[in-house]
């Protein structure tokens, strides 16, 4: 029994040594030939390749990932890019999650940078910050809140009617320019004017300076918002209008201070005369 042990223990080591010869030689001619194609077996165990399990899964992984970026990639070319980029994918994702306080900060920004180009490129004379100041607030409290639903109001009731695309765009830019806007440029030189102090001078101011503010309004607006209610939605008008509001609110600024300057000669010629 002892013999028989030990005769076949030493038939196993042979047999082992041999497959080791075997397979070291495999190896060496592999080796030799450099890496094997893709999809092409090595003929060796799995455990010998140098590949093991979890880098081959993670090696699928990473080229499944990469495969479905391009897709993506190719599917946005292929819708022409409709999807923005950088500052304005963030800035879009913010008006949709927060569609009130977003429009409030833009037009108060806005209206600020209004005002600052027109004092120091259309005008002389010190800063006047106070001005500044006020031109904001009235862009945060009054203007924004005013477009914002008055736009979402304008859609409804145009959308009732029941008109084709460039119908319901033309009704929206009558209604815009020969309803909202005489109301709101009257609405807003009068609260200037409130915040300045000086009520006293509102039917001045107005006399002054609403007409030209007006003429002024429909030489900007008209055309571009033909463009905003044809083609743009109704959550995105207001700050698509804000892409022109700059120059708007420049030339609101120069006209209503103008008329603000009008006011006080007139007034020191009246004093003058009588004396």
């Amino acid at each position: 029994m002892t013999t028989w042990v030990k005769s076949a223990c030493r038939n196993a080591d042979r047999v082992v040594k041999q497959q080791g010869v075997v397979l070291g030689r495999r190896v060496t001619a592999l080796a030799a030939q450099g890496p094997a194609p893709r999809g092409v077996a090595t003929g060796l165990p799995r455990g010998l390749t140098g590949r093991g399990p979890s880098q081959s899964s993670r090696g699928r992984r990473k080229r499944g990932e990469r495969r479905r970026r391009k897709r993506g990639e190719r599917g946005g070319r292929k819708r022409g890019g409709g999807e923005p980029l950088g500052l304005l994918a963030w800035y879009l994702a913010l008006v949709d999650k927060h569609p009130i306080p977003m429009k409030l900060a833009t037009t108060a920004f806005l209206n600020f940078a209004g005002d600052l180009i027109c004092q120091l490129t259309l005008e002389d004379g010190p800063f006047n910050y106070r001005r500044s100041a006020t031109f904001t607030f009235l862009g945060l409290a009054l203007v924004a809140p005013a477009l914002h639903f008055w736009y979402l109001n304008l859609s409804k009731f145009v959308t009732t009617l029941g008109l084709t695309s460039n119908k319901a765009a033309l009704v929206s830019v009558l209604c815009d320019q020969l309803v909202f806007s005489p109301v709101f440029i009257g609405t807003f030189l009068s609260c200037l004017t409130c915040l300045e102090g000086k009520p006293a001078e509102i039917i001045p101011r107005l006399k002054a300076g609403w007409l030209d503010s007006l003429v002024l309004n429909w030489k900007i607006w008209v055309p571009f918002q033909l463009v905003n209610f044809r083609f743009v939605p109704q959550n995105y008008q207001v700050l698509f209008a804000n892409l022109v509001a700059l120059i708007w609110n420049t030339g609101l600024s120069f006209i209503a201070n103008k008329s603000k300057k009008e006011e006080g000669g007139d007034k020191k010629g009246v004093k003058g005369k009588a004396k």
